[in-house]
């Protein structure tokens, strides 16, 4: 790809494959379960990776401003009480389950 400065040529498929795999872990992308794309939601600025965890319960505003006390576990970005919350805005937990978890988007894809 123009204005991509990498070699993604090397002399031997193994060594090729090392490459990738250090490109991998230098941009912490070894541990994905999905696919990385050219073109998605995070492009237009419609999606967004976090990671998110707490300790105990935890008191969100909902976007109509009501408190709504998160006392369920999982203690992730997993939690239901956590997307629902998430989905008063507008924001939709990825769609897949565990796949993609720290995927959070417009439309959950």
């Amino acid at each position: 790809m123009a204005g991509v400065d990498i070699n993604w040529v090397h002399p031997t498929a193994t060594e090729s494959i090392e490459a990738a795999r250090k490109m991998a872990d230098a941009f912490d992308m070894a541990g994905l379960k999905t696919e990385p794309a050219l073109h998605s939601l995070h492009n237009e600025g419609r999606a967004i990776d976090m990671t998110i965890s707490w300790i105990g319960n935890v008191t969100i505003k909902d976007a109509d401003g009501l408190d709504v006390l998160v006392r369920t576990a999982p203690r992730t970005g997993m939690n239901r009480q956590l997307k629902a919350i998430g989905a008063t805005y507008g924001v939709k937990k990825f769609v897949g389950g565990a796949k993609d978890k720290p995927h959070w988007s417009a439309t959950g894809r």
